[in-house]
């Protein structure tokens, strides 16, 4: 009995071990229509139901298996998808993503999205993904007893496991940051401010994206923050010049 258990340990941590290797490393970064980069757009496998976002710089990288497909989304925008032809070594792909446009009468309007209703579909499709939680010591018990090599896969799966926390928490962030976009629209921050563009993203993403305070302001607290925080952006960029 100890010897077969052996045996399948050793199998089991060489199919591992061959998958490991087979894998793909892919990076690229992900642009709007305008060619800037994108923050927060889901990377995800859709072999592996796991993914990651893209960082400030609209920068990613993740491994996958030869024959696997990226999906590339973001709410507001729409999906793009990469088949993953090359077995091994590593792949750059740098993917544009543009608005999803609504057409009425022959006129195309962006639609004002509803974030709790996507928040919702998000929720839906990747609910393995929140729901997941490791098995505790009674049902690793009654796993290794009624199959053992069920056991050992889950056992040996460290990998899986660090990934679907890391896709969690990555879920857990776009929704948050969405929540941060829909509270203090792009549109706003140009109206008081005047940025545009790079400049605009950078303000935003160094000033406007803290969740606990959006969650909790009022309109009236945001048009507060928004101008204060300004203030302190033009005295840093006035600063900045006069030491160039």
């Amino acid at each position: 009995m100890i010897a077969r258990g052996l045996i399948l340990v050793i199998v089991i941590s060489g199919l591992l071990l061959s998958d490991l290797q087979a894998q793909v490393s892919v990076f690229g970064t992900v642009y709007d229509e305008k060619d800037l980069p994108l923050q927060g757009v889901l990377v995800i496998s859709k072999r592996l139901g796991t993914g990651v976002a893209t960082n400030l710089y609209g920068s990613y990288s993740l491994k996958v298996y030869p024959g696997d497909t990226l999906e590339y989304t973001m709410m507001g925008f729409r999906k793009e998808y990469v088949a993953i032809g090359q077995e091994g070594g590593t792949a750059r792909h740098d993917i544009h993503l543009y608005p999803d446009h609504l057409t009425l009468d022959q006129v195309n309007v962006i639609g004002r999205r509803n974030r709790q209703k996507d928040s919702l579909a998000l929720r839906n499709e990747y609910g393995h993904i929140f729901d997941y939680k490791p098995p505790g010591v009674l049902k690793y018990g009654a796993m290794a007893l009624s199959s053992p090599i069920t056991f050992l896969s889950e056992l040996f799966n460290f990998k899986g496991r660090k990934r679907n926390k890391q896709f969690k928490e990555n879920l857990l962030s776009y929704e948050q940051q969405n929540f941060i976009e829909s509270r203090i629209p792009y549109q706003l921050v140009t109206e008081l401010t005047g940025l545009e563009g790079d400049e605009r993203a950078l303000f935003y993403n160094r000033y406007l994206r803290d969740y606990e305070f959006v969650k909790y302001a009022s309109q009236y607290d945001i048009h507060q923050r928004i101008l204060q925080s300004f203030k302190e952006y033009r005295a840093l960029r006035e600063h900045n010049q006069q030491h160039e």
